[in-house]
């Protein structure tokens, strides 16, 4: 997290509960694994159905609330919305 502070506009990666609490304390840009696993489809590094079932593994695990886990299927759905969308378009 020091790393993050000292570099101006770094992204913080963690899942740790208290890593997440100073974090915002801290005014410190993070970011959980499910937003991730939708930032590597948004950016096409990953393909949606990999996406989805690393979600759903999330899921499994149960490390993550329903809700978190329910955002991250939203956003990833409307990822997949609009990159049909615009395939449509051209």
């Amino acid at each position: 997290m020091l790393l993050a502070v000292e570099l101006d506009g770094a992204l913080f990666a963690t899942d740790d509960g208290k890593a997440i609490k100073a974090a915002r304390f801290l005014k410190v840009a993070f970011i959980i694994t499910p937003k991730i696993v939708v930032e590597l489809y948004r950016l096409g590094k990953i393909p949606f159905e990999k996406a989805r079932k690393s979600l759903e593994k999330l899921s499994r695990i149960g490390r993550y609330s329903p809700e978190i886990l329910g955002d991250a299927l939203v956003s990833l759905m409307e990822e997949k919305d609009g990159k049909t969308d615009n395939d449509k378009d051209t």
